[in-house]
């Protein structure tokens, strides 16, 4: 990402981006979940995940700007831990 997450113009733009998609992002992932044959709870447990992600990663680059790498770097390190401990 070649932006400057310090500099409050794109920092604003790219949090308002994310706002935005957020809720497409959650109604596209219910979808797909209910068209490969998902219980509707899952589907809704998918979406909710979904809209979750988009609006942590908003809150993130909205309070951290640059540092809010060091953030999604350390959650995906624990996220591939939990899935290499479960064995997923």
């Amino acid at each position: 990402m070649t932006d400057n997450l310090d500099d409050p113009v794109v920092k604003a733009r790219i949090v308002r981006a994310l706002l935005v998609v957020t809720p497409v992002l959650m109604v596209g992932i219910y979808a797909f979940a209910i068209l490969q044959n998902a219980s509707q709870p899952i589907a809704f447990l998918l979406s909710g995940l979904s809209a979750a992600m988009g609006l942590g990663t908003a809150a993130a680059i909205h309070w951290l700007g640059s540092g809010s790498r060091h953030v999604f770097t350390a959650v995906a390190a624990l996220v591939a831990l939990i899935a290499f401990l479960t064995g997923r």
